[in-house]
């Protein structure tokens, strides 16, 4: 089954809108990319060790959805997306689920969706409860196993979501549209992983998502439209850790953000366009002047995070 809009999943009366990656890089060299995809049907998770090299696909369910993967800091696991259409009328709760890198030993670990590993792989932020007909969202904070959630937000009248966590372990950046509900804004915050010392980063007057800190902590990387209200795609943008130097890198259009081990490339979600009318993941150098399309095909992907490989002592 295709999609008849390449970001969202329809199925039956249900919607299932692709997010963008928003998990921090943690430092290390790259190892794998794994990204979400429906080339077979429904969307799976494949892995690609090399630009050019042969898929590898991790999960193989017929009626269910996986997305947003996140690698924990030690490359070995993924924290994952998954929600069932077995109901096409009546959609299962997203839920966050876990397995080993090579796809096996897949577990339950809470409802939600946006898993964000902590930097010592011990915990995982999320937004939950997130549900087909859920109220706003909410950043949570729970154990690595599901257990001792722990609601970071507390925002009636706005949405927060898409949490990050610094490659520091001190600081959780945060998309929430608080103050801006009504015409479409919505602002990049950050606070400490207890939930306290809250401020934001963007302009309140701007539409800001997908924060992706870089390997050391220094930068954030964006996505940014033209305007609150601005029904054209957004643009991948860079800006520092306190959010200033605020710039565009390149012209490439995205609708998610990742970036390398590394430090040196950010992958991307390029959105369809007329040359190529599927969704894409690219990988940009920091110069931001090349983007390489690293999974051209007639599918939809997106969600693409590199594997963190620790250096050689």
């Amino acid at each position: 089954m295709k999609p008849a809009a390449p970001l969202a999943l329809v199925i039956g009366a249900g919607l299932l809108a692709l997010p963008g990656a928003a998990d921090a890089a943690f430092p290390g060299h790259n190892g794998a990319i794994v990204f979400a995809s429906n080339r077979g049907g429904l969307y799976d998770l494949y892995s690609l060790s090399a630009p050019g090299a042969k898929l590898r696909r991790l999960t193989h369910t017929r009626v269910v959805h996986e997305l947003s993967p996140a690698w924990s800091p030690d490359g070995r696991s993924i924290a994952y997306v998954r929600r069932s259409f077995a109901d096409e009328n009546h959609p299962g709760p997203f839920e966050i689920w876990v397995m080993r890198a090579n796809g096996s030993n897949a577990h339950f670990v809470a409802r939600g969706t946006d898993p964000a590993w902590s930097p010592d792989g011990r915990r995982l932020a999320l937004t939950g409860p997130y549900t087909p007909r859920a109220g706003r969202p909410e950043v949570y904070v729970m154990n690595a196993d599901g257990s001792h959630k722990r609601r970071l937000t507390f925002n009636r009248r706005a949405s927060d979501r898409t949490p990050s966590w610094s490659p520091d372990g001190k600081r959780i950046a945060y998309v929430s549209n608080f103050g801006g509900i009504s015409n479409g804004t919505r602002a990049i915050w950050v606070m400490r992983p207890d939930g306290s010392h809250k401020h934001r980063l963007t302009p309140v007057g701007h539409r800001t998502d997908s924060p992706d800190w870089s390997p050391d902590g220094k930068r954030i990387a964006l996505v940014r439209w033209p305007t609150a209200a601005s029904a054209a795609t957004a643009q991948l943008w860079t800006m520092n850790a306190d959010g200033s130097n605020e710039q565009p890198l390149g012209d490439h259009l995205a609708t998610g953000c990742s970036w390398a081990p590394d430090g040196q490339s950010i992958l991307f979600d390029g959105p369809p366009t007329p040359s190529s009318p599927t969704q894409d993941v690219f990988s940009v150098t920091l110069d931001g002047v090349t983007a390489v399309n690293l999974t051209s095909n007639a599918a939809d992907d997106a969600g693409g995070v590199w594997q963190p490989l620790k250096r050689a002592r």
